[in-house]
């Protein structure tokens, strides 16, 4: 009879470093009910990966003045923000609509779900990738 093969050390292989301990975003101590007279011992602890998607709604408050000569002039909005979608709501859709290939009529439905009204994309969804796209958004 052949021996069964052994490994080369008596330690247990470990797969690949957890890189996440430095990234948590929030610590949750669960406590249990023990009865009387036990000792405390410390903490096991586990860390979770999950995903959180959150939608966002920014209120700019544009300065706006009138210069001596009766010229008005307001605060310009940040890059990236166009007819009231922001840039990452934009990229979000995009990469939905093409990489994804969800059609303009869902991403409509999901977009105008919490708005309460509908906006009008004349080029669909790649309206959101041009300047001035999605007119009439707005909030």
């Amino acid at each position: 009879m052949e021996k069964a093969t052994q490994p080369t050390s008596g330690k247990r292989q470990r797969r690949g470093a957890k890189r996440d301990g430095g990234r948590v975003s929030r610590t949750v101590t669960v406590a249990v009910s023990v009865p009387a007279g036990s000792r405390f011992k410390g903490y096991e602890t586990i860390l979770v990966r999950d995903l959180a998607l959150s939608a966002e709604v920014v209120r700019y408050r544009r300065e706006r003045w009138v210069t001596p000569t009766g010229e008005t002039m307001v605060a310009p909005l940040p890059a990236g923000i166009i007819g009231g979608w922001g840039a990452n709501l934009r990229r979000f859709i995009l990469a939905c609509h093409i990489q994804g290939q969800v059609t303009t009529e869902r991403l409509t439905a999901v977009v105008d779900r919490d708005r309460g009204r509908h906006f009008e994309a004349p080029g669909g969804a790649a309206d959101f990738g041009r300047p001035g796209g999605l007119r009439g958004g707005g909030p």
